[in-house]
């Protein structure tokens, strides 16, 4: 069963206050589990109005709000339904659903300029490219023979990053630094490639054209189109010593002599 200790953590953590409800009520509470207690407070009015007051206004219900809401209710004859629906809608509950708006919004908007940021930066990354299998798209049974099929790329790779001229805070003196300096912080310096954003990741290398891509390509035997003619014309030729050979033997249907 419960303890004091057990109860007034809960009063705590559910309304938002001690447990000073005296003795009898401790002692209603001691025949019970502290789940059930839990569910017990959670349910009661009180309870409902500091869920109110968390979800609806973003904070704790204080002793004012408390003390209102529940003589509204026990003394005023107040449903509570209309006392949480005017939580609900109070100007202050208004203030807060714009606030948590605008918030989710500058979140959004966060988000939406690190996903582009990571594109921009993700072009000074290795990469791969790869093509579609043609053949596939075309025909899989037709002949195919793996080729080259993009012009290629020249990489020139970028020389060793020895640092950025400026002004060493510690000795004041314009020298080589690993990096620039803006007050003590160290930095990469921001630039723009092409028409890319702007991004402090520094390139390794610089690649020129398209990278190398080889594919399985149909091809289609230039000597298929003259076998196909030989045997069109070897053809012709029989059927015309067939027709010869019929029409000696059957002079009366001779295409000749009619």
């Amino acid at each position: 069963m419960a303890t004091e200790f057990e109860v007034d953590q809960i009063y705590r953590n559910v309304l938002n206050r001690p447990f000073n409800d005296g003795a009898e009520v401790l002692q209603t509470y001691s025949n019970m589990t502290p789940e059930e207690i839990t569910e017990f407070v959670t349910n009661s009015p009180e309870g409902q109005f500091a869920a109110q007051f968390n979800t609806e206004l973003g904070r704790p219900i204080r002793s004012e709000g408390r003390s209102y809401y529940m003589d509204q209710l026990v003394n005023q004859n107040v449903p509570i339904s209309d006392l949480l629906n005017y939580i609900a809608n109070s100007p202050e509950a208004l203030a807060y659903d714009n606030l948590m708006a605008q918030e989710q919004m500058t979140t959004d908007t966060l988000q939406q300029q690190a996903d582009q940021q990571a594109q921009i930066d993700a072009g000074f990354s290795p990469f791969e490219f790869s093509a579609p299998n043609v053949t596939e798209v075309i025909n899989p049974n037709t002949p195919t023979v793996n080729m080259q099929i993009t012009g290629g790329s020249q990489i020139l790779p970028t020389p060793t990053n020895l640092g950025f001229y400026g002004v060493n805070p510690t000795t004041g003196l314009s020298e080589l630094l690993p990096q620039m300096v803006k007050g003590n912080e160290m930095y990469n310096p921001m630039f723009k490639s092409g028409v890319g954003g702007f991004t402090d990741v520094l390139p390794y290398q610089f690649d020129f054209g398209i990278p190398a891509v080889n594919a399985n390509v149909p091809f289609f035997d230039i000597g298929g189109g003259a076998n196909f003619l030989d045997a069109k014309e070897a053809k012709a030729i029989a059927d015309a010593e067939a027709q010869a050979t019929y029409e000696a033997n059957n002079p009366r249907f001779s295409v000749t002599h009619g």
